[in-house]
């Protein structure tokens, strides 16, 4: 059977309009050749998404937008979506927009919920919003800038602080104390050298320091006696008529210094003095002169 000419150009124009139709939707993010759930969402914003707007499952690709149109009554969008019908979406679950990049282009993606209960085709999804990258941006840069304007704030407020503190004089002190500081450490590093060239000598102090400590443990009963012999002898005193004794020796020293009377006379009266001393003399003479000639004084009679 001969096919015409008019037949095989409308196969033809018949097989550009079928191509041209699949290149469409596949443009459109939508496959032909597999079938499809179709559901809804209604956003009050839709700012960013378009037909063709892909749909994603934990970011895989599962459908695309089909068509959004504008509820006049209710002053919203109402966003047509088709779905891949190999995927079983619970009644609770999500379908959100969200921003793909910094540029503002949206997709949606469907966050599935924990219902046992599944939609059919036609049936209404939960719609939300993610906020915007740049609006996260946005509010997570608001509270850094203002801290940022308080360090810097703060920052100059140092500056300034330091420019009137750090004048010529004070960098001349800061100049001196450092050399000073230079010249302490320098004379703790001698020290300390010292100290490690006597370390022996230290040790040696150290432990007769320590023999020292026992010994005076060790003498610490007597320590103790002799405290207490203290003791007794500071009791002794508070308890001896003291004063009765000082009155005894005032009137002693009274009569030393009467010159009329007797012990007066004698620290006083040269001449008494001088007999007295002649008279010790003479006694002494004649101690010697009995020692040494005692039978010429002193006669025995034996009967």
């Amino acid at each position: 059977m001969k096919i015409s000419r008019e037949v095989k150009i409308g196969l033809f124009f018949l097989a550009i309009v079928v191509a041209i139709f699949g290149l469409l939707n596949f443009l459109k993010g939508q496959d032909i050749f597999k079938n499809t759930n179709t559901y809804y969402a209604i956003y009050e914003n839709v700012e960013g998404l378009s037909p063709s707007s892909h749909i994603f499952l934990k970011g895989l690709k599962i459908g695309a937008v089909e068509k959004i149109t504008f509820d006049a009554a209710s002053l919203k969008f109402v966003v047509k979506i088709n779905i891949n019908d190999k995927y079983h979406i619970p009644k609770n679950s999500e379908a959100q927009i969200f921003s793909t990049d910094i540029m503002g282009n949206k997709a949606m993606r469907v966050v599935f919920g924990d219902s046992d209960y599944f939609l059919h085709s036609g049936d209404t999804l939960v719609a939300g919003n993610v906020p915007e990258l740049i609006t996260v941006i946005a509010d997570e840069l608001v509270p850094l800038k203002q801290k940022v304007d308080t360090l810097v704030t703060a920052l100059n407020k140092t500056a300034q602080a330091l420019n009137t503190i750090l004048n010529e004089e004070t960098q001349e002190n800061l100049v001196t104390g450092i050399a000073s500081l230079r010249k302490t450490l320098y004379n703790l590093q001698q020290f300390s050298a010292a100290l490690e060239d006597e370390k022996g000598n230290i040790k040696s102090i150290v432990e007769n320091m320590n023999s020292f400590m026992g010994a005076l443990n060790e003498g610490s009963d007597d320590v103790t006696r002799t405290l207490h012999n203290l003791a007794l002898l500071t009791d002794s005193l508070q308890a001896a008529d003291i004063k009765a004794t000082v009155g005894n020796i005032n009137a002693l020293l009274s009569q030393a210094n009467n010159p009329e009377g007797s012990i007066g006379k004698l620290l006083h009266d040269g001449d008494l003095y001088n007999n007295v001393s002649k008279t010790i003399a003479h006694l002494d003479s004649l101690i010697i002169a009995i020692q040494k000639n005692p039978k010429k004084y002193i006669k025995i009679s034996v009967f």
